[in-house]
Order: C-alpha cells, then structure tokens, then sequence
C-alpha cells in the first residue's frame, strides 16, 4: 500500500481557497452597501468658526420648507462688535452659496434684516438666518461647506472675517 504525503498539503490548500472565496464575496458584498448608505446625516451637525465667534452646532437648523439654514453663535470678544446681515455667506462643498438674510441679537432680542447692522458684546448669543432657495435643501439631506461671517469693530470700524467649517442636516 502506496501512502500519499500530499494528502495533508491539498486538504490545507483547498480549505484556504474556500474561505479565502467567502472572504472576497463578504468584502464585496460590505463595499456595494458602503457604497450605498450616506452615513453624513448620521454625523452630528457642526460649526467651526475662527477668531471670536464660537458655534452652536447643536442649536442649528435647517428646514427643507423655506430653503433656510439657521446658524447659532456666541461672540466672545473684548470688542463691541457689529454684525451685518447681507456680508455673510455659507459656501457649500457641492454649488452654490447661501446670503445671510437676518441677524439677531437674543440677548437683546435686536435684529437686523438685509444691509441692517446688529452690535453684539462679550458673551451675547445671536444667530442668522441664511437664504439658501438657489440650492433647493432636500429633506434628510446634509448640507457641508464653509462659513465666513463679516464683524465690523464697532470703535474702529475695521472688519474681520470668522470663517470655518459647516455641516448641518436639512430637516423637514
């Protein structure tokens, strides 16, 4: 009787091409479905703003209805400072760009509508609302761009950009 000593080796070699054939259907299969899936609305919103002003990420939002976005901030500065409602824009990584149509002061409950300008001092929340119907916000979609908000010293009259990153999810 003839003994084969390859017996061994074929077994080893015919196990691994059938997991390794499972191995490459199963990463295909996950590639096709992360493909698929848009895991943006998944990702809280955020807002990264430089210099004095600091986001609110969790109060923003953004209504599919009106075409708005609605941004949350709080100055910091030492300055008084003035916010004009129409020199802001959110630049989207997709097309197009939003204009600020309203700012408000909710401290003191001061709002300025196109051109309007609105005086914001240490530790004041405000928000803005931006005009975005060039885009047609889509319900459940995500809105990712840069946002760059003018203030003006309210003493010197000198302005400064704060600008950063944006992501926020459009609502119904």
């Amino acid at each position: 009787m003839v003994y084969n000593k390859n017996n061994k080796g074929q077994a080893a070699i015919e196990f691994l091409m059938t997991y390794g054939w499972m191995l490459l259907v199963v990463l295909i299969v996950g590639a096709l479905i992360f493909s698929f899936v848009d895991f943006g609305t998944l990702l809280p919103n955020k807002l990264e703003l430089s210099n004095d002003l600091r986001g609110a990420a969790t109060e923003m939002t953004a209504y599919a209805y009106d075409d708005n976005i609605t941004v949350v901030f709080n100055y910091n500065g030492p300055q008084k400072i003035t916010i004009v409602a129409n020199r802001s824009i959110l630049l989207s990584t997709i097309s197009g760009n939003c204009t600020s149509t309203t700012v408000t002061n909710v401290d003191t409950g001061d709002s300025g509508v196109e051109g309007a300008s609105v005086t914001f001092l240490n530790g004041q929340i405000g928000w803005m609302k931006f005009n975005c119907s060039a885009m047609d916000l889509l319900p459940n979609d995500v809105f990712e761009g840069k946002i760059k908000i003018e203030t003006v010293n309210a003493k010197t009259g000198l302005s400064k950009i704060s600008s950063g990153a944006i992501r926020v999810g459009i609502e119904e």
